[in-house]
């Protein structure tokens, strides 16, 4: 099997990241660092895949970072679409489970 570190070795053709849709199978991983971070911040309860919505955009919580900020994928449709964004945790807003779809 091979593995690519970008689309570009893939598919050289004019392939943006965002013309790439993916699934995962089962439920999104969780290392005990993310796990940690979201203690630290005050939000136990938080973990990957949960909707957020920053500054009016929609996204999942998809990791961390070395700051204890909560990474970020924002929705097709929304001002940072595709990108992910480090986002600190006062700027999330979670999003009720029948609102996140």
């Amino acid at each position: 099997m091979k593995h690519f570190r970008r689309v570009q070795d893939a598919w050289p053709e004019n392939c943006r990241f965002t013309d790439v849709r993916v699934r995962k199978r089962g439920s999104p991983h969780m290392s005990e660092e993310f796990m940690r971070t979201a203690r630290h911040r005050g939000l136990p309860h938080v973990r990957c895949g949960d909707r957020v919505r920053v500054n009016g955009a929609t996204g999942a919580i998809v990791g961390h970072d070395a700051c204890a900020n909560f990474e970020v994928i924002f929705d097709e449709g929304s001002r940072y679409a595709g990108k992910t964004r480090s986002c600190h945790p006062t700027q999330l807003e979670l999003l009720p489970w029948q609102d996140a779809c």
